[in-house]
C-alpha cells in the first residue's frame, strides 16, 4: 500500500513534469527565432500573442536592434568604400552602452582610414 504522502509527491511531481513539458513546447518558438538570429537571420519576429508576451515584445526589440545596426553598417560601407563620401558616419538612433561603443569603434575606424585620403587632398587642392 502507498501512503498518501507517497502518492501525494507523485502526482507533484506528475503536474510538474507536465508544466514543464508545456513551458518547453511554449518556448519553442523563441527558441526556434533565437537560433534564426544566431545565424545571421535578423528579419525574425515573434507572435507577441503566442503565450510569451513581454519575452516575445523584447525579444523583437531586440533582434530589431541588431537588424537596424547591421543595416546601418552596410549603409555607411557603400558610401565611404564604394561612394567616396568619406565625411560619412554610422550614426545609431538612442544608442547606449555596448551598441553605442560599437557606432564610435567603427567611426574611429573610418576617421583613420580616411583621414590620410582627406589631408592629401586638402594639400593637393
Amino acid at each position: 500500500m502507498v501512503s498518501k504522502s507517497v502518492r501525494d509527491t507523485e502526482l507533484s511531481i506528475s503536474s510538474q513534469s507536465g508544466a514543464i513539458n508545456e513551458t518547453t513546447v511554449q518556448m519553442q518558438p523563441l527558441l526556434k527565432a533565437m537560433k534564426k538570429a544566431i545565424a545571421g537571420d535578423f528579419s525574425v519576429r515573434l507572435d507577441e500573442n503566442n503565450g510569451l508576451g513581454e519575452i516575445a515584445a523584447v525579444f523583437n526589440q531586440w533582434v530589431s536592434c541588431h537588424e537596424t545596426f547591421a543595416n546601418n553598417i552596410a549603409e555607411v560601407s557603400y558610401q565611404v568604400g564604394i561612394e567616396g563620401k568619406l565625411e560619412r558616419r554610422l550614426t545609431l538612433q538612442k544608442a547606449k552602452g555596448t551598441w553605442s561603443k560599437s557606432v564610435e569603434a567603427i567611426n574611429i575606424l573610418i576617421d583613420r582610414l580616411a583621414t590620410p585620403t582627406l589631408e592629401a587632398e586638402r594639400v593637393l587642392s
